[in-house]
């Protein structure tokens, strides 16, 4: 389960992984795009600007991983798998998946009004997969507990 899961030494080499991946991509397509083409320019830069995001968090995870103490890791270990850390964290992803889909239905109407068929319908995909996604973990889980 999400709740139970906790980033070790190769889940943050991964992610610097990626993150240099999409830094890279980002600013060497940047560089090669044509001046007419100003909202792809945009778009690489979100890669560089995630890429280095991500290569932010990782090498923050992987110094903070190396520094703390097992006495200290083992706590936090024990801390995650408590009954009630895990019962706030469900509480905490069930009210962020309602309002991610309250955020989904309300641009939906947005996007609607405004004529943006296109931006419209792939909200309402969206929402599609988040619901699907939604009712086949409850249904996998229902059945493990």
């Amino acid at each position: 389960m999400l709740c139970k899961l906790k980033p070790g030494t190769k889940t943050w080499l991964f992610i610097l992984g990626v993150g240099v991946v999409s830094l890279a991509f980002g600013v060497v397509a940047h560089l090669t795009a044509t001046p007419e083409e100003g909202h792809i320019a945009m778009l690489f830069g979100m890669f560089t600007g995630f890429g280095a995001g991500l290569m932010a968090v990782a090498v923050f995870g992987l110094i903070r991983s190396r520094l703390i103490s097992p006495r200290k890791r083992e706590e936090e270990e024990i801390a995650k798998q408590d009954e009630r850390t895990l019962a706030v964290t469900r509480a905490a992803y069930s009210v962020g998946f309602f309002a991610g889909a309250a955020v989904l239905v309300v641009l939906i109407f947005l996007f609607t009004y405004l004529d943006l068929r296109l931006a419209s319908y792939l909200c309402l995909g969206a929402l599609y997969v988040q619901m699907a996604a939604f009712l086949i973990a409850y249904r996998v889980y229902n059945r493990k507990m």
